[in-house]
């Protein structure tokens, strides 16, 4: 029995410890999160410029994503 248990706190029921297993680490530091964000935003970023015939948004973009 742990310091943690919902013996000795009843407020820790199965919903506290199922909504922290949905959230996983996002919990503990949100920083990773915001750093897959910001990789899709690269990655898309890169797709776009890649499609695109428009040499002034290329350049804007890879600029940005130097």
């Amino acid at each position: 029995m742990s310091y943690h248990d919902s013996n000795y706190h009843p407020e820790l029921n199965d919903k506290y410890y199922s909504d922290l297993e949905d959230k996983g680490i996002s919990v503990v530091n949100p920083l990773h999160e915001q750093r897959k964000r910001l990789t899709q935003l690269e990655e898309f970023l890169a797709e776009i410029a890649e499609e695109t015939n428009d040499e002034k948004l290329k350049s804007k973009i890879n600029d940005i994503l130097k």
